[in-house]
């Protein structure tokens, strides 16, 4: 049985809102001859606990994201009207989802998203009102002052945050209801939640889980489906 399906964590199916920016690349780029948004959606779908799932689309039209989607029924996903930001946008969806406890947010260009890393927020979502993934920070990181290095910042503790991101859903609406209405997402979900202070677990995510944004890094995600190398 595979490692998502051995103990559902959490109460009933989870709903999950991918994100969409201006623009993305997500529907136009290409992995073997699936956009990436495509990808991303049949990542999820990977996961038996993983419900409906929401487009959350930011100034981008339904009909562009809904065509970059091989079969959208099958899939069973929806996309909402589009909103001006990334916020507004993430409300939308979850005005149109049916009730759930949990929802999972992701963007659509990681479709390198693993059931072991779906898995592993999963696994603490019961106990954790948000779960964000992230990886340790391995590059030398310096601080620069008026074009000279001052000095060496140590990486203990660093990690890079990254999607997706798991939250009991009445957590994230409040967050996103408390947003002023002239107030625009100049964060993400995981910095607006910690700002008000919620507390958010981190789990270890997958270096691999990387977004995909140009050809090139169509390429590298092709090859690293190809070979075997995300874990399952």
């Amino acid at each position: 049985m595979p490692e998502d399906e051995a103990d559902v964590a959490v109460d009933g199916a989870v709903l999950a809102v991918i994100t969409l920016r201006p623009a993305d690349p997500a529907v136009n780029l290409l992995i073997r001859g699936r956009s990436v948004l495509d990808q991303t959606i049949a990542a999820l779908r990977a996961a038996s606990w993983i419900g409906p799932i929401v487009l959350a689309l930011e100034e981008i039209s339904q009909a562009e994201a809904v065509a970059a989607i091989f079969d959208p029924g099958a899939l069973r996903v929806q996309a909402a009207e589009p909103s001006a930001d990334r916020w507004r946008a993430i409300s939308d969806a979850l005005a149109l989802a049916p009730p759930t406890e949990h929802v999972l947010v992701h963007d659509a260009d990681r479709p390198l998203v693993s059931r072991a890393v779906l898995a592993r927020l999963l696994a603490i979502a019961r106990n954790a009102p948000v779960v964000a993934t992230g990886t340790p920070v391995r590059s030398s990181i310096k601080r620069v002052a008026e074009g000279r290095i001052v000095a060496t910042v140590p990486r203990d503790g660093l990690h890079v945050i990254h999607g997706p991101w798991l939250f009991r859903r009445a957590v994230l609406q409040q967050a996103l209801d408390a947003v002023p209405p002239t107030e625009r997402a100049e964060e993400d979900e995981i910095a607006l939640l910690g700002r008000g202070g919620v507390a958010i677990r981190l789990v270890t995510g997958d270096p691999l889980n990387v977004p995909v944004r140009s050809p090139a890094d169509a390429r590298f995600a092709e090859l690293a489906v190809a070979r075997g190398l995300l874990a399952t």
